[in-house]
């Protein structure tokens, strides 16, 4: 976790040199513990949005997740990720969630037609996160605030199988509820790729042909699929 940490504050500190030279449409800021950007430029498909947690931010940095929804004709594009970012509000001070996000977006003046949402890993270090009756209240929160917002949303790895598997569950049962979401089964494919999941069973593996640039392609697709299923 430190190492992932300590490699993703190297990675912003460079996007951070890139941003004091790039194009006005497009805004980076990044110092490894979070990533807020925005591509401004107007696409065919429209707004899109991700929240990510450091998973998320794994995703947008080493994934490129954000500029992969670009060439998919999707902007302007909007992206925040932050370690410990989750579902809903677990206390009247809790500000880095889904819920709060996507709100921030929409004042911003963007209002998404899809959202991308990494996050859970962190919901299920709560109280009860290993209950899968709480974990879904917390989505059901995030996903009132989401509103009608077509949403796809990754499944979350975790050392402790018995929270990934209630977490897990909690968001195909919300999904039952909710046309908008699709439940992008993440998880399902490091079954049967171990070798994208890092060390810390949370958290992806670098590079090229690691896990991130795998999650990126995986992602891409159920956006596509979020789009064109009925």
């Amino acid at each position: 976790m430190i190492q992932h940490h300590r490699a993703m504050r190297a990675l912003g500190l460079v996007l951070g040199a890139v941003v004091a030279i790039g194009a006005c449409a497009m805004s980076i800021t990044s110092d490894g513990l979070h990533d807020d950007r925005i591509d401004r430029t107007v696409r065919p498909n429209g707004p899109a949005a991700i929240l990510g947690d450091s998973v998320g931010l794994g995703l947008v940095v080493s994934g490129w997740v954000w500029s992969r929804l670009s060439q998919d004709g999707w902007g302007p594009v909007r992206s925040f990720s932050v370690v410990g970012m989750h579902a809903a509000p677990e206390s009247k001070t809790d500000v880095n969630t889904v819920a709060g996000w996507i709100g921030t977006f929409r004042r911003e003046g963007l209002s998404p037609k899809v959202l991308v949402v990494i996050a859970g890993s962190n919901d299920v270090g709560y109280p009860a996160g290993g209950v899968v009756a709480n974990d879904v209240l917390r989505i059901e929160k995030a996903m009132s605030a989401i509103g009608a917002t077509p949403t796809v949303w990754t499944t979350i790895s975790h050392p402790n199988v018995g929270f990934m598997n209630a977490w897990n569950a909690a968001l195909r049962d919300v999904a039952t509820r909710h046309q908008n979401l699709l439940v992008c089964d993440w998880a399902g494919q490091l079954a049967l790729h171990p070798a994208y999941l890092a060390k810390d069973r949370v958290h992806m593996t670098l590079g090229p042909v690691g896990g991130y640039v795998a999650m990126r392609q995986f992602v891409a697709a159920c956006v596509k699929e979020a789009m064109t299923t009925p």
